[in-house]
């Protein structure tokens, strides 16, 4: 759900900031895809955690 948001500042909701910063182009977005605040948090913290947990591996060990 992340990947919508083509009229954001960076043309993703991957890129917007967290819920707790003003931000009408964010929460324009949201209310098109029918995302609520709570799921938009969650699905940014998942994201994070996928990322860390993946930047760890050594280069030599990824896939």
């Amino acid at each position: 759900m992340l990947e919508f948001g083509g009229d954001t500042c960076f043309g993703s909701l991957v890129w917007c900031c967290k819920i707790t910063k003003p931000c009408w182009l964010r929460d324009g977005a949201l209310n098109t895809i029918g995302l609520s605040d709570v799921e938009y948090m969650k699905l940014k913290k998942q994201l994070a955690e996928y990322l860390l947990d993946n930047a760890r591996i050594p280069v030599n060990e990824s896939h």
